[in-house]
């Protein structure tokens, strides 16, 4: 089985994610990787295979998304 968390991006053409069974990906997580049976964090980016984090702190909201810093991070969590 493979559990995907509300909602994550995982990559299209011309790449393509695998995702296996045992994998459980986080929300707002993007994915272009080879997964099997891992956990992948919420608000990261995962690339190449095996799956590795690229970034961390990703958010997504309904204007734009960014790469946030520490500090934007924060504030973002602490107002949800």
């Amino acid at each position: 089985m493979v559990k995907v968390f509300l909602s994550a991006l995982m990559s299209g053409f011309p790449s393509i994610s695998f995702i296996l069974k045992g994998a459980k990906i986080g929300s707002g997580s993007v994915v272009g990787a080879l997964v099997t049976g891992k956990y992948l964090f919420s608000n990261f980016i995962y690339a190449g295979n095996p799956a590795k984090k690229v970034k961390e702190d990703i958010f997504f909201t309904e204007n734009s998304s960014h790469f946030f810093t520490e500090k934007e991070a924060k504030e973002y969590n602490k107002r949800r």
